[in-house]
């Protein structure tokens, strides 16, 4: 396996990097402008103790700006890809545990702000996905990179999150027409 994990071409390390360093960055960022949602949203996930949410809160903040922090570096980049992958293995049981109970109908807390998502299978194996491809940062190596490695790292790592950040808004505009067609009739 770890010859697999040594094989994997510097560009593609690049842009998962890149990637999960945007998609923690724009959570983080997502969350200190809602605070009071992102506390409002934990405790509706009736995991954790009305007390404890508060600081819970706190806690996933700064795990996933750690994330952010240190992920554009090589020395801590195994760490930050071993905290994003446990941190959203984490909140991969706290959707099922969720949807076991039955509770879809919760806001996910993926997207702060307009887009709303709620608890499904898919943003489990969304997650499960994310999970890997942190993982894979967790064991993989970027040794002597060349200059069209980094470029093609960057500029993909980018439209990853654009994608990604696109396909959001468009499953979250699906939900809402798929509500508002429910109310209709």
């Amino acid at each position: 396996m770890m010859d697999f994990l040594h094989a994997l071409d510097a560009a593609m390390v690049i842009a998962i990097r890149i990637f999960i360093g945007l998609m923690f960055a724009h959570a983080v960022i997502g969350k200190v402008r809602n605070r009071e949602l992102f506390i409002a949203v934990l405790a509706n996930y009736r995991l954790v103790p009305k007390f404890a949410v508060p600081m819970t809160a706190w806690f996933v903040l700064l795990l996933e700006a750690g994330i952010v922090l240190m992920m554009p570096f090589d020395v801590t980049v195994q760490i930050a890809g071993g905290m994003a992958g446990a941190l959203l293995g984490v909140f991969t049981i706290a959707i099922a545990v969720n949807l076991a109970r039955g509770r879809s109908d919760i806001d996910c807390g993926c997207f702060q702000g307009e887009a709303r998502h709620h608890l499904s299978v898919s943003l489990v194996a969304r997650n499960l996905l994310l999970s890997a491809m942190c993982l894979l940062l967790a064991y993989a190596y970027t040794e002597n990179i060349s200059l069209m490695q980094l470029f093609s790292g960057l500029c993909a790592g980018g439209a990853m999150f654009i994608i990604y950040q696109v396909a959001g808004q468009l499953f979250a505009l699906a939900e809402k027409s798929e509500s508002f067609h429910r109310k209709v009739s």
